[in-house]
């Protein structure tokens, strides 16, 4: 049985079932352009999975305004740390334009943890490799903006 997390190359590494899994403990949303999906500083509860649409991740600079700090497109995910750490949301997530989404909770995400460790491993991996890349990423901008800082 196909699903809407089959396409996607974040969890590739699941099998068809266990995709099959995680589609069905999450919940699809669709949502007009403008709406917030979480605010930076609230508390993570939700992992957001972007079908279709696309979000930008945003966070207010004093003295500068707002900082987009990414765009991210289907087959993107965003709040992944709430299913990791306990801290508050390090950004605001907003829908450019119309977006359709698979949400999945923390508590879902919880007790796919208890009833299925192996498969909630597999996911964690994969959301792990996927900050890993986002923080590479970053880290080589911080080097540009250092390096390009030095000419001034």
């Amino acid at each position: 049985m196909a699903t809407p997390l089959d396409g996607l190359s974040l969890f590739q590494n699941l099998t068809p079932a266990e995709r099959g899994v995680l589609a069905e403990i999450g919940e699809r949303r669709e949502v007009p352009a403008g709406t917030v999906l979480f605010q930076e500083g609230a508390p993570g509860d939700a992992l957001y999975v972007i079908m279709s649409g696309e979000v930008r991740v945003i966070r207010v600079v004093p003295g500068t305004g707002e900082e987009v700090l990414a765009l991210l497109s289907p087959g993107s995910t965003c709040g992944e740390m709430a299913l990791i750490d306990e801290y508050p949301r390090s950004a605001t997530a907003v829908t450019d334009g119309p977006a359709t989404l698979l949400v999945i909770s923390k508590a879902a995400f919880a007790t796919l943890l208890r009833e299925r460790p192996a498969m909630a491993a597999k996911i964690l991996r994969a959301l792990c490799r996927s900050l890993s890349d986002r923080l590479r990423e970053t880290n080589d901008k911080i080097g540009s903006l250092f390096k390009m800082a030095r000419h001034f």
